[in-house]
């Protein structure tokens, strides 16, 4: 993997962010320590402009509380900030871009206006999210509307021996799709699909362990935006708006023991 390295724009291939805590309970007035790193399911490769992301956490009004983010000695950038009063929160990064294809896996950042030859315009929304609690073993995770697909946690508890997820995408259920697990114990990956149910629920037990090692739940959307006439001369949508699609991408990292067999 390369180091130093920006790779933002390997967004188009399929790169994203994730969250890592230190730690999964924080006394209130303690700092937070969280990282956010760049690459794809857990693999880190180069650094994103993490300048261009939105970073935050919801407070107990559901407001959005700003926080900047410090590069850290390598590929990675901090996020530390005040624990704030008691309660279950999210810790979360958006990024959200917009690149244009000339049909020759050439990518252009912007949007019709400014790239009249591109092929195609497609938008890139991004979510990334992780969950910590303040002086309180757990509770209720706040619904953060923004993002068109979520994986919502309606019981979080840092001590948990199973991790129960419900998958929506603008605010309805999505039962019987797929989704992408991804444990890193230090050394190795584990990935695998999960199955929802018909209710949108998958779970994943966690194992006995004296170590607790990041997870990663992630799912993304393509998206066309209902405005695109899908009419195409030499393979360039004639649409003429500045962006012809989308893809939703959400994460969610928390600090979890192995993963073991699939709950029922």
């Amino acid at each position: 993997m390369p180091k130093n390295v920006d790779t933002t724009d390997l967004m188009v291939y399929g790169h994203e962010a994730w969250i890592e805590t230190e730690q999964s309970d924080y006394a209130p007035g303690e700092t937070v320590n969280a990282v956010l790193r760049w690459g794809h399911n857990m693999r880190p490769d180069g650094f994103c402009r993490a300048d261009e992301f939105q970073i935050f956490y919801l407070d107990h009004n559901g407001e959005k509380v700003l926080l900047t983010p410090e590069k850290g000695n390598g590929d990675f950038y901090h996020i530390r900030f005040r624990a704030p009063d008691a309660g279950v929160y999210q810790l979360i990064a958006i990024y959200n871009n917009t690149y244009g294809h000339d049909g020759n896996d050439n990518w252009y950042e912007g949007v019709r206006r400014n790239l009249p030859l591109s092929e195609t315009v497609t938008n890139y929304f991004q979510v990334y999210t992780t969950v910590f609690s303040i002086g309180t073993a757990h509770g209720t995770v706040p619904f953060y509307p923004e993002s068109r697909i979520a994986f919502f946690l309606e019981d979080w508890s840092s001590n948990s021996e199973i991790l129960r997820f419900r998958l929506m995408r603008d605010g309805a259920a999505e039962g019987l799709v797929s989704t992408t697990l991804v444990y890193f114990d230090g050394t190795e990956y584990t990935e695998k699909m999960l199955l929802t149910d018909r209710d949108a629920y998958c779970c994943t037990w966690l194992c006995d362990d004296d170590v607790q090692r990041p997870m990663l739940r992630r799912k993304e959307y393509p998206a066309y935006l209902g405005r695109c006439s899908g009419v195409y001369h030499l393979r360039r949508c004639l649409c003429g708006h500045d962006v012809c699609a989308a893809l939703f991408l959400r994460t969610i990292c928390v600090d979890a023991v192995q993963p073991g067999p699939r709950c029922d």
